[in-house]
């Protein structure tokens, strides 16, 4: 989520697309139709506007929205420390990402087997790995 500068808020909604709020309440989208899902298949969980934080890929991907880059994408930081959830930007141009835990290497190993993964998905949440107790913001430009 970000505000334009008009005061409209912009939220990426992965259902929904760009949607813009106005200061009255209403709601609009902004890109009909495009979906950060729809540009980019292989992003397992995007969170962000201008650009995406892969929660599960420990990056940072940017997006072109506009311009004759649009529709495409490049990767702003990859191999993060852990797990990036949530961006948010000033007007200097720099991106604030929150890092809620930092990576583990048994949950790195099952990102590499889909079927593990998805069969870890299914177990009672006690038997999963924790996180740890640690959160961190850091600063892009």
């Amino acid at each position: 989520m970000c505000f334009d500068n008009n005061g409209n808020l912009i939220v990426a909604n992965n259902d929904k697309g760009l949607l813009k709020v106005g200061k009255d309440g209403k709601v609009s989208n902004l890109l009909e139709n495009v979906y950060i899902k729809e540009i980019d298949k292989q992003v397992k969980y995007p969170n962000g506007v201008t650009v995406s934080n892969e929660t599960y890929g420990y990056k940072v991907i940017k997006y072109y929205l506009k311009g004759s880059r649009a529709g495409t994408k490049e990767v702003f930081i990859d191999g993060l420390y852990g797990y990036p959830d949530g961006i948010s930007s000033d007007k200097e141009g720099n991106f604030y990402v929150a890092v809620f835990a930092p990576r583990k290497p048994c949950l790195d190993w099952v990102h590499q087997y889909p079927f593990i993964k998805n069969q870890m998905a299914k177990l009672p949440k006690f038997f999963l790995p924790k996180p740890a107790k640690a959160s961190s913001i850091l600063v892009l430009n």
